[in-house]
Parts: C-alpha cells; sequence; structure tokens
C-alpha cells in the first residue's frame, strides 16, 4: 500500500500499464563546422514537427471537453517560442559546434532548475510543461516515437514517473480508467486535465515504478490518495464493491440534474455549485448545477510564498463570471487562518483556535491584501452576475466595516474609470453563533 495526493476522486481497479517516457541518455558529438547549419536545419524543423503535434493534439482535446481547458497548450507553444530555449540552442549550436539534441537538452536543464528553485509551488510545476514541450523535440530530434494514449486496445492503469499534460490529453477514459505517478501536484496541469476528465488520480508516490510492473493488479483511490498493488482477495472485492456503489449512485444522480430542484409544496431550490477553481467550471454545467452558490478563493492563496496580484485574481473571477453568465456566481472573500496554514505567506501566527485570527478578521486586520481582493472582484463583476460573499461574520459591525471597505474601492475604481456592477449584491455567511442569533 503507498500514498500520495489526490488530485481526482473515483476508484479504479485494473491491470498496470507502465509508462516510461524519460529519455535516459542524450548522444554528444561535434558537428563539422561546414554542417552546423544544416544541423541547425534539423532542430528548426523538430521544433516545427513538436508545434504541429501540440496543435493536433490541443485541437483533439477541446473537442473532448471544451476550449476552455484547450488553453493549457498555449503555455506548451509559447515555450517552443521562447527565445531562452530556442534561439539560444541555435547560438550555442554554432560556438560549441556540438549536436542539438545535446546543445538543447542542456539548456532545457538549465531553464527547468531556474524554476524548480522558486519559493511558488505554482511556479516550479511548471517544470513539468518545460519538460513535457523539451521531452518532444528532443524525441522529434532522436527519431523515437511518442507513446500515443489515444489508440490502446485494453483497458489499464497508467503508471509512470510522471505524466505530462499532452499525455493525459491524449488519454481514451473508456481505456485509461485511473493513474498513478511519482511527480505531480493537486495545481499541476495533469492534475487538472484529470479532474477534467474525471479519470481517478493520484500522484506523488514515491517509487511507484519501482514497486509495480506491466501487467500487475491495481487499486487506485482517487479520494483517500491511496494506491494497493496486487491486493489480497478481500481487499479486491472490497474495492470493487466501492466502485459499484459509486457508479451506481452517479447514474442515479445523472437522471436527477435537469429535474427542477423544487419542495413537494411547489418552492423553487437554487442548486448552485462549489468550486475552488476556474478549472471546475466545466464540470458546472454537465451536472446541472444553476450557477455558482460559492466560490472559495483561498485556492488562490495556497501553496505559495507571495500574495497573488489583483490581475492574476481578477483574470481568475472574470474568467468564471463569463463561462457561468448569466447564471450567478457567489465570491467568497478570502477564508484563511484558523484551520488554513497561512505562515507560508508570512501573515497570521494566531492558529489556536477556528475562531482566532482568521476570514474576516484576517481581512479586516490586512487591508492592503483585501483591498486588492475586493478591486479584482469588483472589476470582475463587470462582466458576469457576480456576487460578494464575507466569511465568519460574526456581528454587524464586521460586516460594517467590511462593507465601508468595498465602498472605498468603489470610489477608487470610479476615480480611474474602471467598470464594476454598482449594484454588486453583498451578503456575508452565517456560520457563527453570533451571527445566527442576530440574523433576520
Amino acid at each position: 500500500m503507498l500514498n500520495g495526493i489526490p488530485v481526482s476522486p473515483g476508484i479504479a481497479v485494473g491491470k498496470v500499464l507502465l509508462l516510461d517516457n524519460r529519455i535516459s541518455a542524450v548522444p554528444k558529438y561535434k558537428i563539422n563546422k561546414g554542417k552546423i547549419e544544416k544541423e541547425i536545419i534539423r532542430f528548426t524543423r523538430a521544433i516545427n514537427k513538436t508545434k504541429k503535434e501540440l496543435i493536433r493534439i490541443q485541437k483533439k482535446f477541446i473537442d473532448k471537453v471544451g476550449e476552455v481547458h484547450g488553453v493549457i497548450f498555449d503555455a506548451h507553444l509559447l515555450i517552443l517560442e521562447d527565445s531562452s530555449l530556442i534561439e539560444n540552442t541555435i547560438v550555442q549550436m554554432r560556438e560549441t559546434q556540438h549536436n542539438a539534441e545535446f546543445v538543447f537538452s542542456q539548456i532545457l536543464e538549465k531553464a527547468a532548475k531556474s524554476f524548480s528553485v522558486v519559493d511558488d509551488e505554482y511556479i516550479k510545476e511548471r517544470v513539468v510543461d518545460i519538460n513535457d514541450v523539451g521531452r518532444r523535440v528532443l524525441k522529434n530530434l532522436l527519431s523515437r516515437k511518442h507513446v500515443d494514449l489515444s489508440n490502446l486496445k485494453d483497458k489499464v492503469v497508467l503508471i509512470s514517473h510522471d505524466l505530462s499534460p499532452s499525455d493525459t490529453a491524449q488519454m481514451n477514459k473508456d481505456k485509461v480508467i485511473g493513474f498513478a505517478t511519482e511527480m505531480g501536484g493537486r495545481t499541476s496541469h495533469t492534475a487538472i486535465m484529470a479532474r477534467t476528465l474525471e479519470i481517478p488520480a493520484v500522484v506523488g508516490v514515491s517509487d511507484i515504478t519501482q514497486n509495480v510492473i506491466t501487467g500487475d493488479t491495481i487499486i487506485i483511490d482517487g479520494v483517500k490518495g491511496t494506491v494497493i498493488v496486487n491486493p489480497p482477495p478481500s481487499v479486491l472485492e472490497k474495492y470493487l464493491k466501492k466502485r459499484i456503489d459509486i457508479k451506481s449512485l452517479e447514474k442515479k444522480l445523472s437522471k436527477l440534474r435537469y429535474v427542477r430542484a423544487d419542495t413537494l409544496d411547489g418552492k423553487k431550490i437554487l442548486l448552485a455549485a462549489n468550486i475552488e477553481s476556474q478549472d471546475e467550471v466545466h464540470s458546472i454545467a454537465i451536472h446541472g448545477a444553476n450557477g455558482i452558490g460559492l466560490y472559495r478563493t483561498e485556492f488562490l492563496y495556497l501553496n505559495r510564498k507571495s500574495i497573488p496580484s489583483e490581475e492574476e485574481q481578477f483574470s481568475a473571477y472574470k474568467f468564471v463570471a463569463q463561462k457561468i453568465n448569466p447564471q450567478n456566481v457567489v465570491i467568497r472573500t478570502l477564508d484563511l487562518g484558523g484551520d488554513k496554514f497561512v505562515s507560508e505567506l508570512g501573515i497570521a501566527k494566531e492558529m489556536s483556535s477556528f475562531l482566532g485570527l482568521r476570514a474576516i478578521r484576517f481581512c479586516l486586520k490586512h487591508p492592503d491584501i483585501f483591498k486588492v481582493q475586493l478591486r479584482a472582484i469588483l472589476r470582475a463583476s463587470h462582466y458576469g452576475s457576480v456576487s460578494i460573499m464575507f466569511p465568519m461574520i460574526s456581528g454587524l459591525s464586521e460586516l460594517r466595516e467590511a462593507k465601508a471597505l468595498v465602498e472605498g474601492v468603489k470610489r477608487e475604481l470610479d476615480r480611474e474609470n474602471l467598470p464594476y456592477d454598482k449594484n454588486i449584491k453583498i451578503g456575508a455567511m452565517i456560520e457563527v453563533p453570533s451571527a445566527a442569533l442576530i440574523a433576520k
């Protein structure tokens, strides 16, 4: 039994396909000075071939899950236009007279290292994107075939050191029923795409490639983050039953997704979705939700060393507002502190109580952070139906103070001629006993 990070829920039980996409050795040799330009042409052809491959994969993925998730490959295509990778490779090829794959692999390694030392988990995980693109270029230079996961004959559970976004995008969910990797995190593109495709997945499983061989029976628990290799019959039976129960429940619930949520006496209930990131928007319409009742914004702040900028937040909120429009999205302001660890940001230290320095108290104590988020939310309200909800309000004084900050931000935006919904709805989450007692 191995443990990792659960990134896509569900239970997968099947046979292992051990996938090794790593390039173990890159040849190094000298190129005759008179032939270096031909070597550069060989390199540029490999770059162009990789671009065409990624565009083809992107198109297939968009056809499969929608345009919103195809933007992942825009970042990959931009890497192939990055002068620090491409132009520097050509310059060094001329200077050192070494072969294209060797020079490119050296520059690729330096670029990956520069990302990996940054104290930001999201930035660190972009190393996966660089390596994915680089590996494709190297395989084209070395005339090695890429594994095509879209044409598998049998159902398998993929096990790999790492799965690139382009690998994940090609998966046929009828054949790839789950996967586990040694690398990756919850915010990696591979994890996001696994959730989009609804394939059970666990990442960050140490040494899993050393503990399995192709053909092994394996269980992937994408809820608990557990991976069980060659389980005994009793454990296998337990998980097979669990998987059947989950599928049965999903089938029953799917029949209800477009049924009106009415009480027996005819009162209509708004059944909305809860989300943590913009990547979950795609599944909202599929599951029949009426808008977003709670957009938890903490996801933007966690696992990083710096506060997300106004533009970064604005982009995320705007995206959700536009995709949900004309339905409403309720954006809950930052709920950090208490049970949500924020010492990475060097801010809150009062961790002794869930009702300590957290949520609205945290925001009111740090108006510089709070106002950045309020500006981003208000600006996004111009692009759809947006409401603001304050968490952990304990009384009228906190609510009034928070609303006063909103009004101040509105005046700032007016002076800057930045549009927003002047009639945006503002509310509070009633979750503290004192608020429940005074609510009317």
